[in-house]
Parts: structure tokens; C-alpha cells; sequence
């Protein structure tokens, strides 16, 4: 496992956003959580596809194993609040994994703004019921020179580990840095391989 990923990955009750923009493999990083996962045994992966344009076809090779991936793809922030809070009050195993890519994708300008921090309060309630961290991926954006998450005060509020993806000047490589405040730091690279995923994170 890349060394300066292994706090997170064994972080417990927590929410790990990351973010960056279009092209970062953010994404990428989910499909290869969900692949080592399911090797490892994990008895239940639920993913939130929220765009509905997750490549599923990067888990080919480990089909047999996707009987316990439960994918859901809402059509509207509404739609993605109810799935979450169905999961929290029928409640969920403690060795369940949540996946949630491009959480705010479905916004519409005509759904309550309310709507918004009741989903990251729906999400850290979750991280208390399972133990291993949630990770939700987000589009980025440039502000004032700075690439910054969407509803960044909002997620910056509920949650602490904020990991920002970009790409390197070096070939097929993405570098991560942690996000404190407003203070980028950063933390590693991962390469990235022929077929669009990372070798090393686990």
C-alpha cells in the first residue's frame, strides 16, 4: 500500500472527500477500492452513481465477484437524499463500504437549498455506523487562481479529510494533496496504469 495513504484507509467512522477536476481519475480511485475490496471478501459494496457514468467495464475481470456491489444511480439530489436516509434508518453493516461518485452532480436550481446539508448530515450519520471510510468523489473549481470543491463551506463543515487530485507534470501521474482550510499540502502521487487504475493504493 502507498505508505502515506495507509492513515486514511484505516481511519474508522469517517468521511474522506475527494475532489479535483474533470480527468483527475478520481473516479478511478473508487473502481479500485471497490476491486481490492471485493477480493478481500468484503461482503457488501454500495455505490451511489450519481452521474450514471461509472466504468463499470474497468470491474470486467472480476464480473463473478459483482453479486455484492448494490449500485444506485438517482436522477435528482432529492433521489439521492432518499437513498441515503433509506440506508440509514433500515440501517447498515458495520463492514459495509459507501461509495458515493459525483455527489453533486443532480443539482437543480429548483430543488430547496436545505436539501444539500441534510445529505452530508445523511452521510457523516452513516460513517458512525460503518468501519470503513466513506468516500465520495466531487467535481472541482476554479476560484480566485484556486481549484476548489463544490459547496466547499458545506463539506468543509461536515467533514474533515478533504483529498485534492491533480495531475502532474510527469507522465501518467496524479498528485494528491491534502486540503486543510484553505491550505493545500502535499501528500503523495500515485501512478496511474495501462488500464486507467493505481497499482499501488492498496
Amino acid at each position: 500500500m502507498n505508505i502515506k495513504l495507509n492513515p486514511i484507509f484505516r481511519s474508522q467512522n469517517d468521511v474522506i472527500h475527494i475532489f479535483g477536476q474533470p480527468g483527475t481519475y478520481k473516479t478511478a480511485f473508487l473502481v479500485q477500492i471497490i476491486w481490492q475490496k471485493l477480493e478481500e471478501g468484503v461482503e457488501q459494496i454500495f455505490l451511489v452513481d450519481v452521474s450514471g457514468s461509472f466504468p463499470y467495464v474497468k470491474l470486467r475481470p472480476i464480473e463473478k465477484l459483482l453479486t455484492k456491489l448494490i449500485v444506485f444511480q438517482p436522477k435528482s439530489l432529492r433521489e439521492e437524499v432518499t437513498i441515503l436516509d433509506d440506508l440509514e434508518l433500515k440501517g447498515i453493516s458495520e463492514s459495509s463500504i459507501l461509495l458515493i461518485d459525483d455527489i453533486f452532480h443532480r443539482i437543480k436550481p429548483e430543488e430547496e437549498n436545505h436539501l444539500e446539508s441534510y445529505l452530508l448530515a445523511v452521510i457523516q450519520s452513516l460513517s458512525q455506523q460503518i468501519k470503513f471510510p466513506i468516500f465520495i468523489t466531487n467535481e472541482g473549481r476554479g476560484f480566485d487562481d484556486r481549484i476548489q470543491p463544490l459547496r466547499s463551506t458545506l463539506m468543509r463543515h461536515y467533514f474533515k479529510e478533504h483529498l485534492f487530485f491533480q495531475k502532474s507534470m510527469k507522465k501518467d501521474v496524479i498528485q494528491i494533496h491534502r486540503m486543510v482550510n484553505e491550505d493545500y499540502r502535499y501528500l503523495t502521487e500515485l501512478s496511474v496504469d495501462e488500464s486507467g487504475l493505481f497499482p499501488e493504493i492498496f
